[in-house]
């Protein structure tokens, strides 16, 4: 509603304004109080509330965070942020490692942020180098560098590989060293270690940068495979290393039993070998009925050679536990075919007290003594199954004069065999009819021709 225009006559002077109500200043500062007081409840409030709510966000923090322990080891996956011990806490960078022991800590790749308390000495160790701090915070990067690292994607497995680290810090001074070289980096400051010692880096960021154009990345799988290749080549020249010893000690062997050979050459032949017998010296022999065979001394424990027999027979030392094993199974071959005879004929006591030598003599004595064709028979027989006119039987004959001329007459060539697989044909061959090894001929004479 317009109050229309101010009138200029009114005498406002005059004019008395009412008395207010009975009571009404004693209302107002009650209601004044009041909101003083609501005023200064929601001060408290505020002020409590802004101290109240970090301290339950540091308590929940304190119960969500990791107790620390005093060793371990952790390969990360993806980024981690753990404690490390009662005095550092680390973020590793995926693709990191590192194990811990105290203030011992050993990382073997990646890369890996630390912040280490003030205290005692705190050291980690890398394949290129160690850190040792007392308090600061600072990154460790390990990495791997080829030499020539065109020539290792190319595939020239001589390469080699050269472990790196980086170490870049940010407070305090670390002590950064190799061997007996060590270099101290402050604020700032970094440092890299590799196969050319320890250098002091005044740019952090920089050396970082740097560190990493040089260093090959581990996930290249070319990298990875001509590492895996370099191992290889390694291995195969520790083979042919090997392979070339035996060679050279192959040589030297041959060379001593050339000049055994020349020497034995050199004077009257062997009388073993007339029992150093082919398919014609045996059909020969059939043609009489005789049987000639060459046999290695029986020795359940095998046979040693004396020094003055290894040196004629050309050996090496340590080829006498050839030729001693070898015995020891001639013996075993021999004893598992003639014992069952040697016990059918006579008794197993008697066998035993024979043994492998006395008892193939006896079978044949006994069986044979009185029946003289069966013994030329038979010899005749054997004579012609060696010069192999006549077919060898599949499986041990029934008849025990047969089955002893047959273990007798091949147990030399299965000695010879034996040594062959260790010491070389030519070698075996040349031992078994040498004057120098225990073994002893014999000859059954035959009836004449048939």
């Amino acid at each position: 509603m317009d109050p229309g225009p101010l009138r200029d006559d009114l005498n406002l002077e005059a004019w008395e304004p009412p008395a207010p109500p009975q009571g009404f200043a004693e209302r107002v500062m009650v209601r004044v109080e009041a909101t003083r007081r609501a005023s200064r409840r929601a001060r408290i409030v505020r002020r409590s509330a802004a101290v109240m709510i970090p301290l339950a966000a540091a308590a929940a923090a304190l119960l969500a965070w990791p107790k620390p322990v005093s060793h371990g080891d952790v390969s990360a996956e993806e980024r981690r942020t753990f404690a490390l011990g009662s005095r550092a806490t680390v973020v590793a960078e995926a693709g990191s490692h590192l194990g811990w022991h105290g203030d011992e800590v050993t990382q073997d790749r990646g890369d890996v942020f630390y912040r280490v308390e003030p205290g005692a000495r705190f050291r980690v160790h890398t394949p290129a180098g160690d850190v040792e701090v007392r308090g600061t915070c600072f990154r460790v990067k390990v990495g791997v560098e080829p030499m020539n690292q065109r020539d290792m994607k190319s595939g020239a497995v001589g390469a080699a590989l050269s472990a790196m680290a980086f170490v870049g810090v940010y407070e305090g001074k670390v002590a950064v060293s190799r061997g007996a070289e060590s270099v101290e980096v402050g604020a700032g400051e970094a440092a890299r270690a590799d196969a050319q010692g320890v250098r002091r880096e005044s740019d952090v960021d920089g050396a970082k940068r740097a560190f990493d154009t040089r260093t090959a990345p581990e996930d290249d799988p070319m990298l990875r495979a001509n590492a895996n290749l370099a191992a290889s080549v390694k291995e195969y020249k520790k083979r042919l290393e090997s392979i070339e010893a035996e060679r050279r000690r192959l040589e030297e062997r041959l060379e001593l039993a050339n000049a055994q050979l020349g020497a034995t050459d050199a004077g009257p032949p062997s009388p073993n070998k007339a029992y150093d017998l082919s398919n014609e010296d045996w059909n020969e022999l059939a043609k009489e009925g005789t049987v000639k065979f060459r046999m290695p001394c029986s020795n359940e424990k095998g046979w040693v050679p004396s020094t003055a027999q290894r040196d004629n027979l050309g050996l090496a030392p340590d080829d006498v536990e050839v030729l001693r094993d070898a015995y020891a199974r001639s013996y075993a071959r021999v004893w598992a075919d003639i014992r069952p005879i040697c016990a059918e004929v006579l008794s197993p006591e008697v066998a035993d007290k024979l043994g492998p030598t006395n008892c193939p003599n006896a079978i044949v004595s006994i069986l044979t003594s009185s029946d003289w064709a069966r013994l030329s028979k038979t010899m005749r027989d054997v004579a012609e199954m060696r010069a192999g006119t006549q077919p060898l039987p599949a499986q041990p004959p029934a008849d025990p004069v047969t089955r002893v001329f047959l273990r007798w007459t091949a147990e030399m060539g299965l000695l010879e065999q034996d040594l062959a697989a260790q010491l070389g044909p030519e070698q075996a061959h040349r031992i078994v009819y040498s004057d120098s090894i225990c073994a002893w001929n014999s000859t059954w004479p035959g009836s004449g021709a048939k």
